[in-house]
């Protein structure tokens, strides 16, 4: 099936739909084991499909995931142990209304001595003691009962399904021939709590594929699920990828590829079929290549790649509409577009039960790249946060020290370079000065200036370094500068 995500041009975000979960944490554990204790149980790619499920949630296209909310463990991580204390301590964290997504790519297998029990294959499995050694799937629909409090949960299982290890269509993720035990037990845990929503890679008595045609390298089924989500099952062209949208199309998409030979299995189960699980920009490039450009673009606006960006990115993980701050930029009304910023950036904050810390990456990638693009790389977060990251941490003083820089302070030391600082840096100045020529009269990074407004909030030096801190531990989140 074609790629479509990079070829069609796609509408605004429905942000009524998206609304629903505006307020929603995401969660996930994510298994990929291609290398194991016993070599002969190695798979290609399932550490691969893994690791690049994982860099997507972390991207707006995959729902901006934060890293500490992700539990990833690939080969000689993923062991009996630290799976299970993933499931019954990790999934202790999500609250009832959160979002929870958790991904299987490995080996499945029932005990030879007694079939109907079933297993994941851990990387420390000892194949000649699956019982004693291996993972229950058990221990999976335990932690969904008593463990995960969540009402939003997705299973996803790129596990072997048998039929043998040699023939067919490139490499196959099998042991033994039952995956019909495989599936009917996925599909039991998926009924033992309400709301979950189940993707097998495929049905009893078939094989899930991996080969290098699939991405340069993948499962077949992880593969479409990644293109889905990316935007290829967008099928209503709403800016939005539902669970709903994407099952099927990894569905089709599977089938087609394999040419028959392998059929994902969705769950039995009712569930929420137009949850959001991505969320797609208004622009006719792919996703995933605007946040891989944004990681790099310190100079990138000013470059030939410039014109690849056809389309500013307003996307917001908490509906917020940034087209009034874009138009303000556009027109260099600076003093507008400063106020304007932080006037929607507080109120992220005091809509967000966690204040400063709990901005979302996709709204900070939002704001500095259209400071950034529209100011020709003079303001912007990330210019603040390539200060913030040189000075050092003592007490109070680094916010100080970045004021003093950046001009925030009402006597500025301009050969500034350390911490040697005396009683005129301890008064913030209260102006913000938007003169026509700002660009070249004021510093790198002057604007825009949401740690200042973050300051003003506080009357005790710190007090407002505690919040400027915050504010900058967040950017380090969102993968600023790297």
């Amino acid at each position: 099936m074609p790629d479509q995500s990079s070829a069609r041009k796609l509408v605004p975000i429905d942000s009524e739909l998206y609304s629903q979960y505006r307020g929603v944490n995401r969660w996930a554990v994510i298994v990929g084991i291609s290398k194991y204790q016993y070599s002969n149980l190695n798979l290609k790619y399932a550490d691969r499909d893994a690791e690049d499920l994982y860099q997507l949630l972390l991207t707006p296209n995959g729902g901006s995931f934060q890293a500490d909310h992700i539990c990833k463990l690939t080969n000689e991580q993923a062991t009996t142990g630290n799976i299970n204390r993933a499931l019954r301590s990790f999934l202790k964290k999500p609250a009832r209304e959160d979002l929870v997504l958790i991904y299987f790519a490995c080996h499945g297998s029932p005990d030879p001595d007694r079939p109907n029990n079933i297993y994941f294959l851990t990387h420390d499995t000892d194949r000649n003691d699956i019982a004693g050694t291996a993972l229950p799937m058990e221990d999976i629909d335990r932690a969904l009962k008593s463990i995960l409090h969540s009402e939003k949960v997705i299973i996803l299982a790129d596990t072997c399904h048998s039929a043998g290890v040699s023939g067919g269509i490139g490499g196959r993720r099998s042991v033994v021939d039952d995956s019909q035990l495989m599936n009917r037990f996925l599909q039991e845990i998926s009924r033992s709590k309400g709301g979950v929503a189940l993707l097998t890679s495929a049905e009893a008595n078939e094989v899930s594929f991996e080969d290098t045609e699939w991405g340069g390298g993948h499962g077949v089924f992880t593969h479409y699920l990644l293109e889905g989500m990316r935007g290829a099952a967008d099928r209503d062209g709403n800016g939005i990828v539902t669970i709903g949208e994407l099952f099927e199309y990894v569905r089709d998409s599977v089938k087609q590829a394999t040419g028959d030979k392998q059929h994902p299995l969705m769950g039995p189960n009712a569930y929420d079929r137009n949850m959001p699980i991505s969320i797609i920009s208004g622009s006719n490039i792919p996703q995933t290549a605007k946040f891989n450009q944004y990681q790099h673009q310190n100079s990138q606006y000013l470059s030939q790649n410039r014109t690849s960006v056809l389309v500013d990115d307003l996307s917001s993980a908490c509906g917020v509409d940034y087209r009034t701050l874009q138009k303000f930029l556009i027109t260099k009304n600076w003093q507008e577009a400063d106020e304007e910023t932080n006037k929607l950036i507080g109120k992220i904050i005091n809509q967000n039960r966690i204040g400063i810390k709990g901005i979302p990456c996709q709204d900070l990638w939002t704001v500095d790249q259209l400071w950034m693009k529209y100011s020709n790389n003079n303001f912007s977060l990330n210019k603040q946060h390539q200060i913030w990251q040189s000075l050092v941490e003592i007490e109070d003083r680094r916010w100080k020290g970045l004021f003093a820089q950046l001009g925030w302070m009402s006597e500025v030391k301009r050969e500034f370079a350390g911490f040697s600082l005396g009683n005129q840096y301890l008064e913030m100045d209260n102006t913000i000065f938007y003169q026509k020529d700002i660009i070249n009269a004021q510093p790198a990074g002057y604007l825009p200036s949401i740690a200042k407004f973050v300051a003003s909030k506080y009357s005790s030096d710190s007090e407002k370094g505690r919040q400027i801190t915050y504010l900058f531990s967040r950017l380090s989140e969102c993968s600023f500068n790297k």
